[in-house]
């Protein structure tokens, strides 16, 4: 017997699982009150305000690679 890959695996749990959490989402939707839905639903779409950055990133990047260089040796 052939054993699947750790992808296919992946895809046929989402397979499995996905018509579940799609009923539980559902399900969690029309419990909610419809001044709830309102104050949801008004907020859709409307982009969050952003904290500005303190850094760019880069050297907590360059930690990560130095970290996985020194667990790689």
């Amino acid at each position: 017997m052939k054993t699947k890959s750790p992808e296919q695996e992946w895809v046929d749990r989402w397979k499995k699982l996905g018509p579940i959490l799609s009923q539980i989402r559902n399900e969690d939707l029309r419990a909610l009150t419809d001044a709830e839905g309102t104050r949801r639903a008004t907020f859709l779409g409307v982009p969050q305000p952003l904290v500005p950055r303190q850094t760019s990133g880069l050297i907590e990047y360059q930690r990560w690679l130095r970290h996985s260089k020194d667990v790689g040796s």
